[in-house]
């Protein structure tokens, strides 16, 4: 038996609500609930796409890892309330920050990857620096405690220090722990003979 126009109307509009439904879970599920931005889990989805699409197209992408400094130190002598309010701040300015294509995401404690697709290395540097200098203009209010922070970069570059996303990334993260081990607050570019150092 054909449904009538009202069955039809019906079943429809339920599943155009089951669809959204979907897609709000999904979303949820994408996001780090304490910062909103996304989280590991997509930066290892999206992150994937957008580097098969590098490859696929020829286009340059880089990767930055970000740490916050002496952040255990913020937690363990302020306490976790202070620092979570210092990852949302620093989370919302980051966000504003960065290029609309770009997709930045929580990866992990107080550690975050920045994704700039089509971009060149000097550009992702130029990039880099001024979300890092950004960082350490802020003054982040929390009760009565008013807090500065600052930040460690490490870029990778597609094609020039990796031809996988997962060379990519351990490049980045080796810049990273250069950036810390050589004084901190800084953003340093992969280079193997800095990273072979470590």
């Amino acid at each position: 038996k054909p449904f009538s126009y009202e069955e039809l109307s019906c079943r429809i509009a339920q599943n155009l609500e089951m669809i959204e439904q979907i897609e709000t879970i999904r979303e949820v599920a994408n996001r780090d609930f304490l910062t909103g931005l996304h989280n590991r889990r997509f930066f290892f989805e999206h992150g994937q796409e957008i580097y098969l699409r590098a490859v696929r197209e020829q286009i340059p992408l880089a990767i930055a890892m970000v740490d916050i400094d002496n952040f255990k130190k913020l937690n363990d002598s302020l306490g976790h309330a202070v620092g979570d309010a210092a990852l949302v701040h620093l989370s919302q300015v980051a966000r504003e920050t960065i290029r609309p294509q770009d997709t930045l995401a929580r990866y992990g404690g107080e550690e975050f990857v920045l994704v700039m697709p089509n971009i060149g290395i000097e550009k992702a540097r130029e990039r880099a620096e001024d979300l890092h200098t950004t960082i350490n203009a802020l003054n982040i209010s929390y009760g009565r405690f008013n807090l500065t922070t600052t930040i460690s970069m490490g870029i990778a570059w597609y094609p020039a220090h990796g031809t996988t996303k997962e060379a990519l990334m351990r490049a980045a993260d080796m810049a990273m722990y250069v950036a810390k081990n050589t004084g901190r607050n800084r953003v340093i570019t992969y280079d193997e003979r800095e990273a072979g150092s470590l």
